[in-house]
């Protein structure tokens, strides 16, 4: 009877997706790489390590306002910048904010409408009807008319 064999080759670690990944592996790797930095003088002064250290607060309340995934998407976004261009910790990507971040809503309730509109007017099938075309419709889970 022959058996068959599996080969199985690996390149080192396996990076999980990004939108796996958790809270406390997020933590791990910013500590890890706060390491680094100190050791490569990439944060040479007490500021600089101050600004990384106040980076790490903002994801975590990021994530008390906004889905983690795309949380850990903004967070790469702005290392990669970081990297090419050098910014500093400190510097706060409005741009990135608005793009990126996807704001935390439950599924099963209905949208929430922003102080600024007052109401929202649904069509018989639920779907929301638009008054002014030339705006982009913002509502998640929503399909706009």
């Amino acid at each position: 009877m022959l058996h068959a064999i599996k080969l199985v080759v690996s390149y080192g670690p396996i990076r999980p997706k990004l939108e796996s990944v958790s809270m406390a592996q997020w933590v791990i790797a910013n500590m890890r790489i706060f390491y680094t930095l100190l050791n490569t003088d990439k944060l040479p002064s007490p500021q600089d390590m101050q600004y990384y250290l106040a980076y790490t607060v903002k994801v975590r309340e990021l994530n008390t306002k906004f889905t983690w995934a795309s949380v850990l998407q903004c967070d790469d976004e702005f290392r990669h910048v970081q990297a090419v261009y050098n910014c500093p910790w400190s510097y706060d990507s409005n741009h990135l904010h608005t793009v990126i971040l996807e704001p935390l809503t439950s599924k099963l309730a209905p949208p929430r409408a922003s102080p600024a509109t007052t109401s929202v007017n649904l069509s018989a099938h639920g779907q929301v009807i638009r008054r002014n075309y030339n705006r982009v419709c913002f509502l998640r889970n929503v399909d706009c008319v």
